[in-house]
């Protein structure tokens, strides 16, 4: 994925990442634009291979098509 410009994104990335809880931030596609560490340790997946993903593909098979349903 691209860096993020300067601009409200990146004012919110940044307070993402020093959230001491969980925490995301998505896109109008519900793809992910970032996630701060605690998320990234949650999930067990590195922040860097998160941003671009849908975060319904870390739910477990059985739980995706009701999320996604939700939508």
């Amino acid at each position: 994925p691209a860096p993020v410009k300067a601009g409200p994104t990146r004012t919110l990335l940044q307070t993402l990442a020093v959230l001491p809880t969980a925490a995301t931030l998505q896109g109008s596609d519900f793809r992910l634009l970032g996630a701060n560490g605690a998320f990234a340790a949650l999930v067990g997946r590195p922040r860097e291979l998160l941003v671009g993903t849908d975060p319904v593909l870390l739910e477990p098979p059985v739980a995706q098509e009701s999320s996604l349903a939700e939508r």
